[in-house]
C-alpha cells in the first residue's frame, strides 16, 4: 500500500494505546517508526484520539446537514416589503454581529449580592435579540423623517456560537454541543432575518467566522471553512437561496476566508474576527492601532470591523482622517474571561450605523442588549 493509504487507514483507525503503533506496522509490513511519524504529521496521538473521532463526526456531521438542506428547503414566505418614500435622503444601514457565543452559560461574582449569578445563557440571548430588534426599530421611527434606507447590511464577525473544546472545562460552560448550537441559532437568525425585511426593501448578510467557532481544540492551520461560523452562514444562505420570492430581497455571502472586503456604495468595510490581532501587556488598543495601520496601507479600506475582544469601541486609525475600526461589543454582560484577561467588565452592545454614497459612516447608534422594551403607554 501506498503512504495516501497508511494515512487514510491512521485517520479512520486511530491508535488507542502505545501498542497499537507496532500492530499498524506489522499490517503495511514497515517501520514502526514510520506509523508514528504519518500520526504526528495528522495530530494523531493517544492522548488526542477522541478528539479526532470527534472531529471526524463534525466533519461527517456538517457535510451531511448541508447536503439534506439543499435537497429539502421549505418555502419561506417573506412580510410585505416597505416602499420607500419620495423626497428623502436613500441610505443603506448596517448592523454589526459579532460574539454571540451562542449556547455560552457566563456566571458573575455579585460584589453586592455576594453571589454567583448567571449574566448570560441562550434563554438570556433570546432576550437580547428582542431588545436589538426593539432598537433598531425604535431608531428607524427617529429616522423616518429624513430617510430611505433601502438595505440593510447585516455584517457578521465571528463567535456567532460557542464550541465546547476550546478550551479545559468548557463543556461545564455550554448549554449543548455546537452542532445543536448551529440548528438553533440558524433558526434564530431567519426569524431575525423575516423580522428585519419589514423595515427593510432588503438584505444582504455577510459572515466570517472566529476562534471560538474551530472544529479543534488548539490552533492549528486549517482551510478557513472548517469553523462552525461558516456552517452557520451556509445552512442560512441555503435557507433563502433558490426561492424566485427569495431573489433580490435576501443575499447571504460566505465567504471562503478569515477576511472579507465588503463594498457599500464607493466605500470599503474590511471585515474579520480580531482573533490575529495580538495585544501589549494585556491591552488590545496597541496591537489593533498598529496592525490596522499596516492592513489599511497594504488593503485600502474605509472602515475595518472587528470583535474578538468584547468590549466595544471606535478608533481612529492614524493612516487617515477617515479611516475608522469599529470594535463590536459582545451579546456577553460582564463576561467572566474578560474580566480575568483585560479587568474591564464587558457590556452586551452592538453597533447599528448608516451609510451614505458621501459617508462610510453618517450617522451611529451603540444598541444596548440589556435595556428593559418600553411597550406603548409606558411612561
Amino acid at each position: 500500500m501506498n503512504t495516501e493509504q497508511i494515512k487514510q487507514y491512521l485517520i479512520e483507525n486511530p491508535p488507542t494505546k502505545p501498542g497499537d503503533y507496532y500492530e499498524i506496522a506489522k499490517k503495511f509490513n514497515v517501520n514502526p517508526e514510520m506509523i508514528r511519524a504519518h500520526c504526528r504529521r495528522l495530530g494523531i496521538t493517544v492522548s488526542k484520539v477522541e478528539e479526532v473521532k470527534k472531529l471526524l463526526d463534525y466533519n461527517q456531521l456538517s457535510k451531511s446537514l448541508v447536503e439534506v438542506l439543499k435537497k429539502d428547503r421549505p418555502e419561506i414566505q417573506l412580510p410585505k416589503q416597505k416602499v420607500l418614500r419620495n423626497g428623502r435622503l436613500v441610505e443603506q444601514a448596517v448592523l454589526l454581529l459579532s460574539d454571540i457565543h451562542y449556547g455560552k452559560i457566563n456566571e458573575f461574582y455579585d460584589t453586592k449580592t455576594n453571589k454567583r449569578t448567571i449574566t448570560y445563557s441562550p434563554q438570556i440571548f433570546t432576550d437580547e435579540l428582542n431588545r436589538l430588534l426593539d432598537g433598531i426599530s425604535t431608531i428607524n421611527e427617529l429616522l423616518l423623517g429624513g430617510y430611505n434606507l433601502e438595505t440593510l447590511n447585516i455584517l457578521a464577525v465571528g463567535d456567532l456560537v460557542d464550541n465546547e473544546l476550546i478550551y479545559k472545562g468548557q463543556k461545564k460552560f455550554v448549554e449543548e454541543g455546537v452542532i445543536a448550537q448551529v440548528l438553533d441559532l440558524v433558526s434564530y437568525l431567519k426569524k431575525m432575518t423575516l423580522e428585519l425585511l419589514k423595515l427593510f426593501p432588503k438584505i444582504r448578510w455577510v459572515i466570517v467566522g472566529g476562534n471560538h467557532a474551530r472544529i479543534t481544540s488548539g490552533v492549528e492551520a486549517d482551510w478557513d471553512y472548517n469553523n462552525f461560523d461558516y456552517l452557520v452562514g451556509k445552512i442560512l444562505q441555503l435557507s433563502f437561496e433558490g426561492q424566485a420570492e427569495n431573489q433580490d430581497r435576501v443575499e447571504v455571502i460566505v465567504p471562503e476566508s478569515w477576511y472579507y472586503v465588503h463594498k457599500i456604495y464607493n466605500w470599503k468595510y474590511l471585515l474579520h474576527h480580531g482573533n490575529f490581532i495580538y495585544s501589549w501587556m494585556s491591552l488590545p488598543y496597541y496591537g489593533i492601532v498598529r496592525q490596522s495601520k499596516s492592513r489599511a496601507i497594504e488593503i485600502p479600506y474605509d472602515i475595518e470591523i472587528i470583535g474578538h475582544f468584547h468590549p466595544s469601541q471606535i478608533l481612529q486609525i492614524p493612516t487617515s482622517s477617515h479611516s475608522l475600526t469599529i470594535v463590536n461589543g459582545s451579546w456577553i454582560e460582564k463576561d467572566e474571561f474578560g474580566w480575568k484577561r483585560f479587568a474591564s467588565l464587558s457590556s452586551a452592545k452592538q453597533f447599528y450605523f448608516g451609510v451614505s454614497t458621501k459617508r462610510p459612516m453618517s450617522w451611529a447608534f451603540p444598541l444596548d442588549l440589556t435595556h428593559n422594551i418600553v411597550q406603548k403607554g409606558d411612561k
